[in-house]
C-alpha cells in the first residue's frame, strides 16, 4: 500500500537494503539525548588530556639537538599529525555534546555514504591500477 509523505509524493514503504542504509542504523545508537551527550563529554576530555599534553610537550621542548636522521623526523612528525588530529576530534566531539545541533545527525549520515563511496572508487582505481600492471 503506498503511503503518501508531506509534499505529495508516494512512496512503497520498502525498506532500503544498501549497506550504508544499515551502517546508519547500527550507529544511531548514540542519539542526542542527555546520557549520550555526557558520555561523549566524558570521553572527549578523556581524549583531549594525553593528547593536549603530547602537543603542549612537543611545542615546548627545544628540537634543536634532535636526531637529523630523516626517517625518525618523519615518523615524529606523523606521530605528532596524530595526536593533532585525536585532539580536534576530542574538542569537536565536546562541542558537539555540549550543543549537539539536529542538522549535524543528517550531515553525519550524509558524509559516511559519501565516505564509503570515497572508499569504493578508491579500491577500484587500485584494482584497475594492478590490472594494467599485470597486463603490461
Amino acid at each position: 500500500m503506498p503511503v503518501v509523505s508531506g509534499a505529495g509524493s508516494v512512496s512503497r514503504g520498502v525498506q532500503r537494503e544498501d549497506p550504508v542504509f544499515k551502517l546508519s542504523i547500527a550507529m544511531s545508537a548514540f542519539t542526542r539525548s542527555i546520557p549520550d551527550r555526557c558520555f561523549a563529554a566524558f570521553l572527549s576530555i578523556l581524549l583531549m588530556i594525553p593528547a593536549g599534553w603530547g602537543l603542549y610537550t612537543y611545542f615546548t621542548i627545544d628540537h634543536s639537538d634532535d636526531d637529523p636522521d630523516w626517517i625518525v623526523r618523519l615518523f615524529v612528525h606523523v606521530g605528532m599529525d596524530v595526536v593533532g588530529v585525536a585532539f580536534l576530534l576530542s574538542v569537536l566531539g565536546l562541542i558537539w555534546a555540549v550543543f549537539a545541533p539536529a542538522w549535524l545527525s543528517r550531515l553525519a549520515q550524509r558524509t559516511r555514504e559519501h565516505f564509503v563511496l570515497g572508499l569504493a572508487a578508491f579500491l577500484g582505481v587500485i584494482l584497475l591500477m594492478l590490472a594494467i600492471l599485470f597486463l603490461i
